[in-house]
């Protein structure tokens, strides 16, 4: 890679990150991720995702998930989450 691609690749990163929302893992976000998903099985990971999705929005007409996991995909279907 050259100094040029670095430099690139460095800016595009830093624009994703400004765009990002960094989020505590509470006792809510925990309680929330151990309930049971309409598709299992899931990882842990997957469940605290599912978790701070339905904390950030009241409905669920508001969120795409964009997935290529077949999981996520499966399971945010099934909860009623357009996907991507």
């Amino acid at each position: 890679m050259t100094l040029r691609q670095k430099r690139s690749a460095t800016l595009s990163a830093r624009a994703v990150v400004r765009r990002c929302y960094l989020f505590d893992i509470s006792s809510e976000i925990l309680a929330r991720s151990s309930r049971p998903f309409p598709v299992e099985p899931v990882r842990t990971l997957d469940a605290i995702h599912r978790a701070m999705i339905e904390l950030m929005s009241a409905s669920a007409d508001l969120v795409t998930v964009i997935t290529r996991d077949h999981r996520i995909r499966d399971n945010a279907v099934a909860l009623g989450y357009r996907v991507e």
